[in-house]
């Protein structure tokens, strides 16, 4: 049984804390787990490719709109976001 082989994912930060967004790469046969995924983020790890500032009136809709810019694949995209507290 086959099950497609490795695959690019992007997992995309949006810190609304700092007003920016973080995206990081990795390659797998599988997506990572929450778990794994927060740990590549907090630990901002070999896998991080770009960081750059959010509008000051950002919402989570600019998560679309940074795959699209990007032009990542959305199936292969996972979204995090960090609020203001």
């Amino acid at each position: 049984m086959s099950f497609g082989g490795i695959k690019i994912y992007h997992l995309i930060l949006l810190d609304f804390s700092r007003n920016e967004y973080k995206i990081f790469k990795y390659e797998k046969d599988r997506r990572y787990t929450a778990k794994q995924a927060w740990n590549v983020i907090y630990s901002e790890a070999d896998t991080f490719i770009k960081s750059e500032k959010l509008s000051s009136n950002a919402n989570i809709d600019d998560y679309g709109k940074i795959v699209d810019e990007l032009k990542l694949n959305l199936k292969y995209c996972d979204r995090y976001m960090i609020f203001v507290s």
